[in-house]
């Protein structure tokens, strides 16, 4: 049985995905491992900023462990997750980052469903105002 495992786990599920399956034990040392980190949620980043100048101002806060840039509409989704969570307290309060010219809501994934909904109910978003 054991040797049927390692054998499905060691195929490809299609040939053009590099994505395999894995054990269920090894899944959560994953989820566990996650446990232990910080994650924020960056809104409405413009397509044409700089990638890695962003995640040197990121890393300013504290060591990131991954950094995933989703395109949304105009904008990316940026999901942060920080190696550990003596960051948490950084963004305790803040409901935007400023970077360079730019200014992005940010939503930290402890946040409870109410201070989500705060954030919703209070944001505003100003662009294309002359310099």
């Amino acid at each position: 049985m054991e040797a049927q495992a390692a054998e499905v786990c060691a195929k490809k599920i299609a040939d053009d995905n590099d994505v395999r399956f894995a054990k269920l034990e090894v899944i959560n040392n994953q989820q566990h491992d996650n446990l232990n980190d910080y994650e924020i949620k960056i809104w409405d980043v413009s397509l044409d900023v700089d990638k890695q100048m962003l995640e040197v101002y990121l890393k300013s806060f504290g060591p990131i462990k991954t950094l995933k840039f989703n395109v949304e509409n105009l904008y990316y989704k940026v999901v942060v997750r920080f190696n550990g969570k003596q960051v948490e307290e950084k963004f305790k309060d803040l409901w935007s980052l400023r970077f360079c010219k730019y200014a992005f809501r940010i939503f930290p994934s402890n946040l409870t469903k109410d201070e989500r909904n705060l954030r919703f109910k209070y944001g505003l978003k100003l662009a294309n105002l002359p310099v």
